[in-house]
């Protein structure tokens, strides 16, 4: 995973833990532009685009929605996507999730966009919202792991509502 291999392409090195969260620390920002936190995005309408504003809505949620500690996991999801790119080969995943867990309410959802042109702004967030249970099937991944069985069942087995949302 190298620059040379987005040289030419349709994607961007997109961010898996954005640089905009940490603008706390020149540190942790110039840290947030190593390969290890990036993943081939499609360019314009997905990481300029849908999965921007998702970003930023995840942010207002903290910054202006009264959400003090929200902790949120992102990734790719691979799926049967074959497509590589670049002479060091990166997989090119066929969708991303973001997971987001407010510990105050034991509330979470989790967004699942496709790798796409979806287009600069998401009209329907609630469309992309899928149950943690899915993420753990398309990516293997088994989250809050350390729970007890019951409160894990509560929490992934929901396709939850945007309650974040600022009213």
């Amino acid at each position: 995973n190298t620059l040379a291999d987005y040289a030419c392409s349709c994607y961007d090195r997109g961010h898996q833990a954005p640089a905009a969260d940490a603008k706390y620390s020149p540190t942790v920002m110039s840290e947030s532009f190593f390969m290890s936190n990036m993943a081939p995005q499609v360019g314009v309408g997905f990481n300029r685009g849908a999965w921007k504003y998702l970003e930023e809505t995840v942010r207002s949620w903290i910054l202006c929605g009264g959400h003090t500690r929200l902790y949120v996991i992102t990734g790719p999801i691979y799926g049967d996507s074959a497509k590589t790119l670049g002479a060091s080969k990166v997989a090119v995943p066929s969708a991303f999730y973001k997971i987001v867990y407010d510990p105050d309410s034991t509330r979470a959802l989790a967004f699942v966009l496709p790798n796409a042109k979806i287009g600069s702004r998401i009209a329907d967030l609630q469309a992309y919202v899928k149950p943690i249970d899915y993420v753990e099937t398309e990516t293997g991944l088994n989250f809050f792991a350390n729970w007890p069985n019951r409160q894990q069942f509560q929490l992934k087995s929901r396709k939850n509502t945007l309650y974040f949302a600022v009213e």
